[in-house]
C-alpha cells in the first residue's frame, strides 16, 4: 500500500515538475524576444547569397545549377 502511494505522489512531482520547466522555459523565450533576440535556427544563406541566387534563377538559371555551382 505504500509503495503504491509513494510512486504516485512521485509521479504526481513529476509531472509538476515537468510543468514548471515549460513555463519556465516559455518566459524565458519570452523575455529574451523582448529584448530583442533572435530566436531560432540561423540562416544559411546571407541576404546577399540569397539575393545573388535569385538573380541568377531570374537570368534563366536552372534551379539545380544554383543550388550546386560544381
Amino acid at each position: 500500500m505504500s509503495t503504491r502511494y509513494t510512486r504516485n505522489a512521485l509521479d504526481v512531482t513529476g509531472i509538476r515538475s515537468g510543468l514548471r520547466v515549460s513555463e519556465r522555459t516559455r518566459a524565458g523565450a519570452k523575455a529574451a524576444r523582448g529584448r530583442g533576440v533572435e530566436l531560432g535556427r540561423k540562416p544559411k544563406l546571407t541576404p546577399q547569397q540569397i539575393d545573388h541566387a535569385r538573380k541568377m534563377i531570374g537570368a534563366g538559371g536552372r534551379r539545380e545549377d544554383v543550388a550546386d555551382p560544381e
